[in-house]
């Protein structure tokens, strides 16, 4: 019987049709369609790779003519003729190419061979079988399983299903062909690793289907459904086996907040071991932390260094556009991230300051930070608690990363928690603080706006004269001390005019008109976070997770214009502490020319060392990903192919510089 997946191949007048694939012990009918028009049939043969094993010649007695040197193809010659041939029984070593020569006698002997692929499958025994999965899973949980397939030839395709939606690429992974050297067949084995979210999950239910195909002869598939494990939510704050989280709440903390925490690790959300929780770092105001072990192959984490993250805004949340959208181990799909930090090192996400994320203030319009410092003392207030309750962690190489508006804190908080240590306050082993597309120096970027989409050709000389007349106001005020009225100057609005609405933190990424996408303000992140992560941390009874907090931003209105290359400076100066900026060539809100600007006026005492420095290329695998220069104490990185975000545009390259100050990356 002729397979849905039979192959029809015209050369001339011929074509022949011949099964994909057929069942071992089967017959197998091959035939070959011609039209001889006016001249006269001489033979017909049928070829196994370059080797006859029948012939048809109308002229002879009898006509067909069998081949014994192919003794392994058993034609019936009783059902075979002029274009017919019937294989009977059909074993799998004949699986190849077969093909048909067809000849006319005098006066044209015209001669035209087509040619197909057969191949004979040993089908498995049984359904595919899945292993690894367990009956019940709670939402941040990762299920890791197999699908195997039992001996076959070939080895069966499979293929993974959840809710019946094939998965993703990036959910697998495939194992080499396991063959039986026995019996010369093969097993094939699918691995699927992906992160529970709710979406998953149906009615309280998931189902995960594994198919295995062979051909179109063979489909068989086997499922497993899964119960969702919700977690019992206690009023208490506290995780249904009574462990505390480490968290502050009302009346745990004495005159000298000295809180009480555990580091055990939990179950969190995604794959590896983790800890999450609140300090209470000035009374009414609470930051909330989310420690990643590494995932390393390592005896111990603290083998590893531990890198602390500050997302921008200011009011972004490192706990989601951090964690979720550029350096964790999982995406907000679920899906594994190949590029993720935590399996080089141990990752730290703070959502700071107070009122970002997960973070809050007791009262709606109090506690919130004014100015930088503020920031600062804040985030050396957790890390004292943290290096406290996590005391392996004194012993550790830290690492601030920080971008965008975080690269205005981070300087400060480096510098406030270098000199806590110098005091005695607190034990750390703080080594450097890496800036990625800061708003260290707002002025230098604001500036840089007209310019730079002049030069690219996003704007005109109109644009430009329009662009450059609102920076050059917003200049006046801020050299006037007047932070909040340079902070109202609608330069953003301008900027949409005139490009049409380019693309703030990738100019040549492509932005559907209607996109409303602002940094860390994704709406399909926050039904994530809320939905997902806040359940699977049992923290739905505290404050509600926000993208970007609009108070935050208001609070610090007075200061955002301010700039902190003096900080930067002082670092240099003061501190051991290895200082590095990144900058993605194709941002315009931190754009790299503002930045190089500043980079070039400020001073410090080793700056010879940088500017004598030779600036390099960055090749990684043989391509140009930008350049570095180093000296004095201090590191540049340019980044081809990047924007804003650095580590989602071009993670190679963010890899580099994670080595360069870690050792790791």
């Amino acid at each position: 019987m002729l397979t849905a997946c039979e192959v029809a191949v015209g050369l001339r007048d011929v074509n022949v049709r011949i099964p994909a694939a057929v069942k071992r012990g089967d017959n197998a009918l091959l035939i070959c369609n011609y039209d001889i028009e006016n001249d006269t049939l001489y033979a017909v043969k049928w070829y196994r790779g370059r080797r006859e094993f029948y012939r048809y010649t109308p002229k002879e007695n009898p006509a067909w003519k069998i081949f014994t040197k192919t003794n392994e193809i058993d034609v019936e010659t009783t059902k075979s003729n002029a274009s017919h041939v019937l294989l009977r029984n059909v074993p799998t070593s004949i699986s190849g190419k077969f093909a048909c020569e067809v000849s006319a006698d005098a006066p044209t002997f015209d001669t035209s061979i087509v040619a197909a692929d057969m191949e004979v499958v040993e089908l498995p025994t049984q359904r595919p079988i899945i292993t690894g999965i367990h009956s019940r899973y709670r939402l941040g949980d990762v299920i890791n399983g197999n699908c195997s397939s039992d001996y076959s030839k070939p080895a069966a395709n499979l293929t993974w299903w959840i809710n019946d939606i094939q998965v993703p690429p990036n959910y697998l992974h495939v194992y080499d062909i396991q063959r039986h050297l026995a019996e010369h067949l093969e097993s094939s084995v699918l691995e699927l690793n992906f992160v529970v979210i709710t979406h998953h999950f149906i009615k309280g239910r998931l189902k995960l289907k594994c198919s295995a195909r062979i051909h179109d002869i063979y489909a068989q598939e086997s499922e497993k459904l899964i119960e969702e494990d919700r977690p019992r939510i206690l009023a208490s704050g506290r995780s249904p086996d009574m462990n505390m989280y480490p968290f502050d709440q009302p009346g745990d903390a004495d005159e000298h907040n000295e809180l009480f925490l555990t580091h055990k690790t939990r179950r969190g959300f995604g794959p590896g071991d983790q800890d999450w929780g609140y300090v209470e770092v000035r009374e009414g105001a609470h930051l909330f932390y989310w420690l990643y072990y590494t995932t390393a192959n390592v005896s111990a984490y603290t083998d590893r260094p531990l890198v602390i993250w500050l997302q921008g805004g200011p009011g972004i949340a490192s706990t989601g556009c951090g964690c979720f959208e550029q350096l964790g181990p999982i995406d907000i799909e679920g899906r594994p991230r190949d590029s993720n930090w935590v399996q080089h090192m141990n990752v730290l996400f703070i959502d700071s300051p107070v009122g970002t994320g997960f973070s809050y203030v007791e009262q709606p319009h109090g506690h919130y930070a004014m100015h930088n410092n503020r920031i600062a003392l804040d985030l050396v207030e957790l890390m004292h608690q943290f290096l406290l309750q996590y005391p392996a962690f004194q012993r550790v190489p830290i690492h601030i990363f920080s971008e965008s508006y975080g690269g205005k804190m981070a300087p400060e908080f480096a510098l406030e928690l270098h000199l806590a240590e110098q005091r005695g306050e607190l034990v750390c082993q703080l080594k450097s603080v890496v800036m990625g597309n800061p708003w260290t120096s707002p002025l230098d970027s604001t500036l840089s706006y007209a310019p730079y989409l002049l030069q690219m050709g996003i704007v005109d000389h109109v644009g430009y004269r329009d662009i450059a007349g609102v920076a050059a106001e917003i200049a006046r005020l801020v050299y006037a001390g007047k932070w909040l009225q340079a902070l109202d100057q609608s330069i953003q609005e301008v900027i949409e005019t005139h490009t049409g609405g380019v693309f703030l933190y990738n100019t040549q990424r492509r932005v559907h008109v209607n996109d409303v996408y602002r940094y860390g303000e994704d709406p399909q992140l926050r039904e994530f976070m809320v939905n997902n992560v806040t359940r699977t941390l049992n923290l739905t009874n505290m404050s509600e997770w926000m993208a970007q907090n609009a108070t935050v931003f208001i609070k610090l209105g007075g200061d955002i214009f301010k700039p902190a290359v003096d900080i930067v400076a002082r670092l240099l100066d003061e501190t051991p502490l290895r200082v590095g900026v990144y900058s993605g060539m194709l941002d315009l809100l931190c754009a790299t020319p503002g930045t190089v600007n500043w980079i070039n006026r400020m001073q410090w005492h080793r700056k010879d060392q940088y500017v004598s420095a030779t600036r390099r290329p960055l090749r990684i695998k043989g391509m140009l990903e930008g350049y570095e220069k180093q000296g004095g104490g201090f590191s540049m990185f340019w980044i081809y192919r990047a924007g804003h975000l650095v580590q989602q545009d071009n993670p190679a390259a963010m890899s580099h510089i994670l080595r360069e100050f870690t050792g790791f990356g």
